[in-house]
């Protein structure tokens, strides 16, 4: 016999200990399982962000099989759509109950995300998955989401971190063409390297540098996007550290300066809503890049251990970022200096056909699940 499955706009009043009950039900996530965050807590948070997205205009679902099975919401992403100039927004979560078709429960709750988004002008939607929910994956792949990137998330502790130790473990680098070269943090320093905090003159030659980063020597998931345009990727990274700076989307900004000019930074915030949820100080790694030509050479991991080293001054309970999975020599820095992995995500995007059209980009055949038939 089929199941009926039905999915239905959320309603806080209907739907709201049904919702709590199935956040609380689901698979622990990493912010349980490596964090040891309790699940009800978690669950508490996430069913506030859902009705606060409702509240706020945000949209949202609830997948009904003999009680609620399921729910995703999406979200204005209102500084994206500024930078690009069109209407984008993210499925902040999605979550089915388990079993044998959790794949389909996926697929009905994401053709209800793509009717909604397209009856508000969304142009882009983008949703991270768990590297492990094969199921998100085939029925993203099967709505014609396209991965765009795979990040690693990693984890410190700063009550745990000692600068002074660290500075003195990181390893000596050996240079290409002359032997052994003394390129650590301490030689570095002897050289006129210094990190500090982030200072009004800084901010041309950081967005210069955050620029380039994810569009030329790391590519970031928006430069990969044949749909998006590079040359407002660039404003995207460029923009983001200026808040940073200016600490509209940041708490410090630590920069490496050497022979006179900053020549690498990394941005760190204290995740206030997530710390009020846990009772804990939780801080998170945001955009952070280097000059190419001083890679592997010792400078990017004097600057991430400044950024433990201020967060263990403020008493940071967690500190917590994610690298891009190519980003080899950011993997080797993060562990170098504790970090430990703890759980990685695939992200995907969707663009509207109007989009793909506009930006140039053939197309392959509309999937039988995706909405787009009578297209």
């Amino acid at each position: 016999m089929n199941k009926i499955r039905t999915v239905v706009p959320f309603d806080g009043a209907a739907h709201g200990g049904g919702v709590l009950e199935l956040m609380e039900a689901r698979a622990p996530s990493h912010l349980q399982g490596e964090y040891g965050f309790p699940s009800e807590l978690i669950a508490a948070h996430d069913s506030r962000e859902l009705a606060e997205c409702v509240a706020k205009g945000g949209e949202a679902w609830v997948l009904e099989e003999r009680g609620i099975h399921g729910c995703a919401w999406i979200t204005e992403r209102v500084f994206d759509s500024a930078i690009y100039g069109l209407p984008m927004a993210s499925v902040e979560h999605i979550v089915v109950r388990g079993g044998g078709e959790r794949e389909e429960s996926y697929r009905v709750l994401l053709k209800a995300v793509l009717s909604g988004a397209r009856r508000r002008g969304v142009l882009h939607l983008s949703c991270q998955a768990p590297v492990g929910d094969a199921a998100l994956h085939h029925a993203l792949e099967d709505m014609r989401f396209r991965l765009m990137d795979t990040t690693s998330e990693y984890s410190w502790r700063p009550s745990d971190f000692d600068f002074a130790e660290t500075a003195h473990c990181l390893s000596v680098r050996r240079g290409p063409a002359d032997g052994r070269r003394d390129t650590s943090p301490l030689r570095l320093l002897r050289l006129g390297a210094s990190v500090r905090t982030a200072e009004p003159r800084d901010l041309e030659e950081l967005r210069a540098l955050a620029g380039a980063a994810f569009t030329r020597d790391t590519l970031g998931r928006y430069a990969i996007d044949p749909a998006l345009s590079l040359a407002a990727t660039r404003r995207f990274y460029e923009t983001w550290v200026t808040n940073a700076c200016n600490g509209s989307f940041g708490d410090v900004v630590m920069v490496a300066e050497l022979e006179g000019s900053a020549r690498a930074f990394q941005v760190l915030r204290c995740e206030e809503r997530l710390s009020r949820a846990v009772g804990r100080r939780v801080g998170a790694m945001g955009i952070g890049a280097i000059e190419p030509r001083l890679r592997n050479r010792g400078l990017f991991p004097l600057v991430l251990a400044s950024v433990l080293a201020w967060s263990r001054r403020r008493e940071m309970d967690l500190v917590r970022g994610r690298v891009l999975l190519d980003n080899v020599a950011m993997h080797v820095s993060c562990r170098a200096l504790g970090g430990r992995p703890v759980a990685s995500f695939h992200t995907f995007h969707w663009a509207d056909d109007s989009l793909l059209d506009r930006a140039g980009v053939a197309q392959t055949r509309s999937s039988p699940h995706d909405g787009n038939e009578a297209r």
